[in-house]
């Protein structure tokens, strides 16, 4: 006697075809950022405008892009890339709860071009959001340097 069935893994949907495992996409983030990237400031500074300044952060630029983007000085280029690692406040970095990653990249001219032409990720656990986003758009409409908000040193 043969072999009865075919194991496939998980539940068989009603029409037969073998179940599909939903994979969390790839991260839209720069791979080692934090390592790779221009750490911004001396130290974790309070995220004022994100969830009411719950959260603490610590900011990372394209290490080209560190004058322009924070010296407010000179043009944010395309492809400059600002990512901003966020905790609970009052938490040492590693030892809180972890808050959202926020991601501002500069487009070409032409992606947003009523927003500066960023593109805004928020990525908070397996969800990801990514393009340009109203919410973060609407805010960082009032930045005093192309869509960048100063750091409080």
């Amino acid at each position: 006697m043969g072999p009865v069935g075919i194991s496939t893994g998980g539940n068989t949907p009603l029409d037969g075809s073998p179940a599909r495992v939903a994979q969390a996409p790839p991260s839209p983030l720069p791979p080692n950022y934090r390592a790779t990237y221009a750490k911004v400031g001396t130290r974790r500074l309070a995220a004022q405008g994100h969830a009411g300044g719950r959260f603490d952060a610590e900011v990372y630029v394209t290490p080209s892009a560190r004058d322009a983007a924070f010296g407010l000085l000179g043009k944010i280029e395309p492809g400059t890339i600002l990512v901003m690692d966020q905790s609970l406040r009052g938490r040492e970095l590693g030892s809180g709860t972890g808050g959202p990653t926020l991601m501002m990249e500069k487009r070409a001219p032409g992606f947003d071009a009523s927003h500066g032409d960023w593109r805004y990720v928020v990525v908070d656990g397996a969800k990801i959001d990514d393009g340009p986003l109203p919410l973060c758009a609407r805010c960082h409409d009032e930045a005093p340097h192309d869509h960048v908000f100063g750091l409080d040193e």
